[in-house]
């Protein structure tokens, strides 16, 4: 009866390793200064100009276009 336990036991602990393995590989890659403080439920979603969105979408379409080519 212990021998059936063996497989799953093992299997969680590799996926325990990766997960830390992940989670502290990410950690350790993103260091971005500190942004604004958000409001609650809303973000920083009142910081940006986000009404005229096909402007801001054509802002962005053209610096990827400079960007990629």
């Amino acid at each position: 009866m212990q021998l059936e336990l063996i497989p799953g036991t093992i299997i969680l602990f590799i996926l325990f390793l990766l997960m830390f393995w992940a989670f502290r590989f990410k950690q350790e890659r993103v260091r971005f200064p500190p942004g604004p403080p958000p409001w609650f439920l809303l973000g920083n979603l009142l910081q940006k100009d986000v009404l005229p969105l096909f402007k801001n979408y054509q802002k962005v379409r053209q610096s990827l276009i400079r960007l990629l080519s």
